[in-house]
């Protein structure tokens, strides 16, 4: 997933499906630059339904999709 493709998801819970298959939901809390979070990847952050925060690469990241 590119940078330019995040928008619609921004503060959404939302389903991210991984490039191996798997899939996670959670509200998309924010995004980190390749600039903000060098000398890692772009990724997003990703607060799941017990409160867990997951910071996701975008490399790892096959699609997302906004549940409601």
């Amino acid at each position: 997933m590119k940078e330019e493709e995040l928008k619609p998801y921004y503060r959404k819970r939302i389903k991210v499906t991984f490039v191996d298959g798997t899939a996670m939901i959670g509200f998309f809390e924010s995004y980190n630059s390749e600039l903000d979070n060098d000398p890692d990847l772009p990724s997003i952050d990703l607060r799941n339904d017990k409160n867990e925060l997951y910071e996701l690469y975008l490399t790892e990241i096959n699609r997302m999709e906004i549940l409601n």
